[in-house]
């Protein structure tokens, strides 16, 4: 049998033999410190315990009943786990990125919500970088002292690194000087804490608890793993005497971008330092005088200021919707331009700009 997949990144379409598929499931599931198989399934204990959680709030007065019927689902479907495969990684027995379908599940409109409610605190982070565009903006032309490094900083597994009680405790702590009372925050903690600790899944015929982090599929997620990295640079990165090596530090959720003013040892000891201050979260690290790839750019330095290029995985295919299609036309018809005016956004020499373009048109 065979299993097909999209890829992780790239577009590409992974035809898989099912059982190498599913055995990197159960590779991943076999660590206990973030799945626990459980006997039965959990639907009903978790389906009364948030509605203690909403009853509660609407006594209070904290919520009304029509925001009680919004959250809460009396008939939902049952989330289900499946991967995708990073073949950029390997194209042999590629390691896969955890997703959990959760559309229609108990906790699909608490996600919503929550993310709704803490997004402010994700998007006010000092580092925080919304898209390629808005850092193509914030380094445009940076100049660069001859000697400084360009380094990009990633997370292991981030989404499901993430201790429930360091989360919790770091979004309780953005909520402190919020405009919301007491009571909301308390609601918003309960809610978020039984969102957490009752993520569960079900894969071929048994059932999961994820212990630790979020689900790949959550709307919260992102919102969620940005508040809390937000409160981790405040603690680790914004203080202490490796500050005054770091020129620029910009961040999309785990995905960091670095300009370092010290010595390449000195970064590696900086390196150290983030991957001893908790024990779930640990940092890749990438860094050169050069050129460094971060999202889609490749930024490098060019007679002493910063400059972007494209920057396309050689695992990225050619995926765009065929002319031919029964989209509507505006749709069909943007793009091309969409795509020609990223292009146009990314690359920053002239010399440069025409081949990219020519490139793009070429796939269209």
């Amino acid at each position: 049998m065979i299993t097909i997949k999209p890829a992780n990144k790239g577009g590409a379409i992974v035809v898989m033999d099912t059982d190498a598929y599913e055995t990197e499931i159960n590779r991943q599931l076999q660590d206990t410190a973030v799945y626990k198989k459980v006997s039965k399934d959990p639907k009903f204990d978790f389906m009364r315990r948030l509605r203690t959680i909403l009853d509660e709030a609407k006594t209070r007065g904290t919520i009304d009943e029509k925001l009680w019927s919004y959250i809460y689902k009396d008939r939902p479907h049952t989330p289900v786990l499946y991967v995708l495969p990073k073949i950029h990684k390997s194209l042999v027995n590629p390691p896969g990125r955890p997703i959990v379908s959760g559309c229609e599940s108990l906790f699909s409109n608490a996600a919503t919500f929550l993310d709704r409610v803490l997004r402010k605190f994700a998007t006010g982070a000092k580092s925080y970088i919304r898209d390629t565009t808005k850092f193509l903006q914030v380094i445009n032309a940076k100049s660069i002292p001859e000697g400084d490094l360009l380094a990009s900083f990633d997370v292991t597994s981030f989404y499901t690194s993430i201790d429930h009680s360091k989360g919790i405790r770091a979004v309780r702590e953005s909520l402190e000087f919020s405009e919301f009372s007491m009571e909301c925050q308390k609601f918003i903690l309960q809610l978020l804490q039984c969102v957490l600790e009752s993520n569960y899944f079900l894969f071929r015929d048994d059932f999961f608890v994820q212990q630790r982090g979020t689900a790949m599929g959550s709307n919260m997620a992102p919102t969620y793993a940005n508040i809390f990295m937000s409160r981790f640079e405040e603690r680790y990165v914004y203080v202490g005497h490796h500050l005054r090596f770091i020129l620029g530090w910009w961040r999309y959720i785990d995905d960091i971008f670095l300009i370092w003013i010290g010595t390449a040892c000195e970064l590696e000891e900086f390196h150290q330092f983030l991957n001893s201050r908790e024990q779930e979260i640990k940092f890749t690290l990438t860094y050169s005088d050069r050129e460094v790839q971060f999202l889609d750019t490749l930024i490098y330095i060019e007679e002493g200021h910063l400059e972007s290029d494209l920057y396309v995985k050689k695992t990225d295919r050619n995926n765009l919707l065929t002319y031919t299609s029964n989209h509507p036309r505006a749709m069909v018809r943007s793009l091309p331009y969409s795509q020609l005016l990223r292009v146009k956004r990314i690359v920053g020499r002239e010399d440069k700009l025409e081949p990219q373009l020519s490139e793009m048109g070429g796939k269209f």
